[in-house]
């Protein structure tokens, strides 16, 4: 169990998160990009799509009780930031 490579939730799929943060975990060999939480479909599916990210989720709460989600990066407008990771912290 120690050699499992953890499985990550992106919450965001705006132009940071496909400029900066979904192409590292994509391309990182010591992770898997498992999940995406974006609340605009075309743009959820579109991201997804082009990253082969298998599982996608209307909200972020959705994507917080995956049991398989190890851990979480979330990309969103900086005045949201902090509730949510809040938020994600006490999903545990």
């Amino acid at each position: 169990m120690a050699n499992k490579k953890p499985n990550i939730g992106i919450i965001g799929a705006g132009f940071i998160s496909q400029v900066a943060h979904i192409p590292h975990y994509a391309n990182n060999s010591n992770c898997n990009l498992l999940a995406l939480a974006e609340m605009r479909p075309k743009l959820r599916k579109d991201v997804s799509s082009r990253w082969d990210i298998p599982r996608t989720f209307n909200t972020h709460k959705e994507l917080l009780e995956d049991p398989e989600i190890d851990g979480v990066v979330i990309v969103i407008r900086r005045h949201h930031t902090g509730p949510l990771a809040l938020e994600t912290i006490n999903s545990g």
